[in-house]
Order: C-alpha cells, then sequence, then structure tokens
C-alpha cells in the first residue's frame, strides 16, 4: 500500500524521509524532489517541499507528519502526543 502511493506521486526523482507505521508512511522531510537534491537546504525548505508535494498529489497511506517551529507549539504537540500514546517523539 505504501509502495504504490509513493510511486503514483508526480513529482519526477523523489526521497522522502519518514517512518512506516502500520500501514501509513508518515513523512517528515523531503531530501529530494524533481530531480533536485534538498539535503544541503535548511528544513524549513524541505518541510514546504513536502508539504507542496502532498498537497498537490494526496495519497492514502502517506500523512505529512506534524511540524511545529515554536516552543510552545513542540510542548503542545508533545502533549497531545503522549495523551494518545504515540510512539517516536
Amino acid at each position: 500500500v505504501v509502495s504504490d502511493a509513493v510511486l503514483s506521486i508526480n513529482a519526477g526523482d523523489l526521497m522522502f524521509d519518514g517512518e512506516i507505521v502500520g500501514e501509513t508512511f508518515y513523512a517528515f522531510d523531503c531530501v529530494q524532489a524533481e530531480g533536485r537534491d534538498l539535503q544541503d537546504e535548511e528544513y524549513l525548505s524541505r518541510a514546504i517541499a513536502l508539504n507542496r508535494i502532498l498537497s498537490a498529489n494526496p495519497q492514502r497511506g502517506i500523512v505529512r507528519a506534524p511540524l511545529e517551529v515554536t516552543e510552545q507549539g513542540k510542548r503542545n504537540l508533545y502533549a497531545r502526543l503522549k495523551a494518545e500514546g504515540k510512539e517516536g517523539i
């Protein structure tokens, strides 16, 4: 399911970083898109690229991992995920 979803994304050569949990891929970084190496780009630029690609190519089985950039946002996200029993935070 996950491999089919990733292969159906129309963004040229593409490389995500993330984690598979069950039948869902949680993408948290985009290191290559449309044949362009993004590894030396700032994380926020890569996150924007990831959001753009996933928004233009919604796929069942691929989820954008939550991203918070402020200290309070990160604390709130941590508390919510911990309360939900999520792992890997």
